[in-house]
């Protein structure tokens, strides 16, 4: 399974690239509308807005995309996550939520995200996650990280590194995580990710499909935990995006 997610992020790191670098007749880059037309170069960032929602995720860790002011979207992962995200400003955003395990024990999470940079096929963001006990205990998590994300909402790769903390101790192991991308039909995305959370070595992996449209988006996909006991854990998502000025 490892050789064949490497094998389609190879493939889609050469196409991603092949993608940012091909111009169109005005100089530009072509889009193409649900109907495979091309559209005017001007009109492709409002397209792409409007044809891929939910962009600033992957099937669990973020991409570098950011949302737009004022823009956002209520999520659920697993019945258990549900989170809400929100557009600040252009570059700013920030999500949270809270557990909703059938316990008295619950966990708050945080997450916000800053995009410094933001062009046209790559973006650049600088976030962190985190989490805390409802029951008032003193082990707060926390992750601070960096990603990058390299091609357009059809065909894009996503890198990642992180650092994790544990009350004020910083883990010595990195957080690397690489995910992409590739829309297959005209509503359907198939996405993948795969990161490694030290201090344990294991390597969890998410593989599934994206159904969305221009407001709802529903993930099914599977989440492979090496060395665990099932290996295979379905994880299914859905959220619904928002816009508050209703572009």
């Amino acid at each position: 399974m490892k050789s064949i997610i490497s094998l389609f992020l190879s493939f889609l790191f050469s196409f991603s690239i092949a993608t940012a670098q091909k111009p169109n007749q005005s100089n530009g880059y072509a889009a193409f509308d649900d109907d495979s037309t091309i559209v005017n170069p001007e009109d492709d960032d409002e397209l792409y807005d409007r044809l891929h929602q939910n962009h600033t995720r992957l099937l669990f860790a973020p991409t570098a995309r950011p949302l737009r002011m004022f823009e956002g979207y209520v999520s659920s992962y697993d019945i258990f996550f549900p989170m809400v995200a929100f557009g600040v400003t252009d570059f700013i955003s920030m999500a949270g939520g809270m557990t909703l395990f059938p316990a008295q024990h619950q966990v708050l999470y945080l997450a916000p995200k800053v995009t410094p940079l933001h062009l046209r096929y790559l973006d650049v963001s600088l976030g962190g996650l985190w989490l805390k006990p409802t029951t008032g205990g003193t082990f707060d998590t926390s992750i601070l990280y960096a990603v990058a994300t390299l091609g357009p909402p059809t065909a894009a790769l996503t890198l990642g590194v992180g650092r994790g903390f544990i009350g004020n101790e910083v883990n010595d192991a990195a957080i690397f995580m690489i995910g992409g991308e590739l829309k297959v039909a005209r509503h359907i995305k198939f996405i993948v990710e795969s990161w490694n959370p030290p201090p344990t070595d294991w390597n969890i992996t998410w593989f599934g499909f994206r159904f969305f449209n221009e407001k709802v988006s529903g993930d099914m996909s599977l989440m492979y935990i090496k060395s665990a006991d099932p290996p295979l854990i379905p994880w299914l998502g859905f959220a619904y995006n928002f816009d508050f000025v209703g572009r």
